[in-house]
């Protein structure tokens, strides 16, 4: 019987003694014909699962018909399912995994100055992040909050003209001229703000930079299948992770830039902090204030500076006063 492709739940319905209801105690298992991942949940073809899934095998019964399981429900088959499932991942998908991460490898080693550059930066832009917690608590929080949010505009509160005031007032008699006192006007838009909610670390050089490093060290074909097959999935999403990658070191240099400093003065509310933003540049935040981090947990409400808070305060002014 050849392998067959399947790409959807309708693949499985048109094969000619497809079953959509099994019974593994009248119809055992013979072999797993293939694997199929699909981009819509279906059923599981056992009586009494039809546990819709997108993951899972399609398998021959003792008696030449065919059906659909998962990677976990096809245990009802008993002992039969386990050995061929190691059977047909030793004897298909291993070799299957092998071609393909040797096949990108070439192409993860003509990207070594990349892969390299982006986890300098992001390691460059989680020292950033760090320092500007330490160093402005109540902005960082503020920064932080609006990130959880998804809210990276920034207003200001202006107050209208006597002749502003006068006109709106016309339009709607009934109001009081304090209702129409201030009015808040776009300031501009914070790039890259979601940054701060972001283990950059972690999203950059863990789950890209160290993996791509590590796959050019290993002997591949040591591997337990398990591994491997976990490293396949890895390289089949190469492209996606390698996006998302640039994309965080982007948009943290964005945040981390004078535009950003600039409008991070309209939302800042404690004077000093509104103060050193003004001097601040992303050399100095991430060469000069060496900020102590041990503490990372930031209220949700702003306490009243500690001593040591207003030390850090004082020697951020200081920092920043130096050309």
């Amino acid at each position: 019987m050849a392998k067959p492709v399947i790409r959807s739940y309708l693949d499985l319905l048109k094969f000619p003694k497809y079953l959509d209801s099994v019974d593994t105690e009248k119809q055992p298992l013979h072999r797993i014909i293939t694997s199929y991942h699909l981009d819509v949940e279906y059923p599981c073809g056992l009586k009494g699962c039809h546990q819709p899934h997108k993951e899972g095998f399609l398998v021959e019964l003792g008696d030449e018909y065919v059906t659909n399981v998962g990677w976990i429900c096809g245990n009802q088959f008993g002992e039969k399912f386990g050995l061929e499932r190691k059977r047909y991942a030793d004897e298909v998908l291993r070799p299957q995994a092998i071609a393909t991460i040797q096949g990108i490898l070439p192409k993860i080693h003509r990207m070594k100055q990349e892969i390299s550059h982006l986890a300098d930066e992001a390691a460059k832009l989680s020292q950033m992040k760090s320092n500007m917690r330490a160093l402005f608590p109540r902005l960082f929080n503020e920064l932080n909050r609006r990130a959880f949010n998804s809210n990276n505009q920034v207003m200001e509160q202006l107050e209208r003209s006597k002749q502003e005031i006068e006109n709106l007032q016309a339009m709607s008699p009934s109001s009081t001229r304090e209702q129409f006192r201030y009015k808040e006007e776009l300031r501009g838009t914070l790039s890259g703000l979601h940054v701060i909610a972001l283990k950059i670390q972690e999203e950059v050089n863990s789950n890209f930079s160290s993996k791509a490093d590590r796959l050019q060290e290993i002997n591949i074909t040591l591997l337990p299948t398990k591994q491997l097959l976990d490293w396949e999935g890895w390289v089949n999403r190469f492209d996606e992770i390698h996006d998302k990658a640039k994309s965080i070191v982007q948009a943290g240099n964005q945040l981390f830039s004078p535009a950003s400093f600039d409008l991070m003065k309209h939302i800042a509310i404690d004077s000093a902090e509104k103060a050193a933003l003004s001097k601040l540049t992303a050399a100095k935040l991430f060469n000069n204030a060496r900020a102590d981090t041990s503490k990372n947990n930031v209220p949700s409400i702003p306490a009243p500076m500690s001593k040591k808070q207003r030390d850090m305060q004082k020697r951020l002014a200081a920092i920043l006063r130096k050309p």
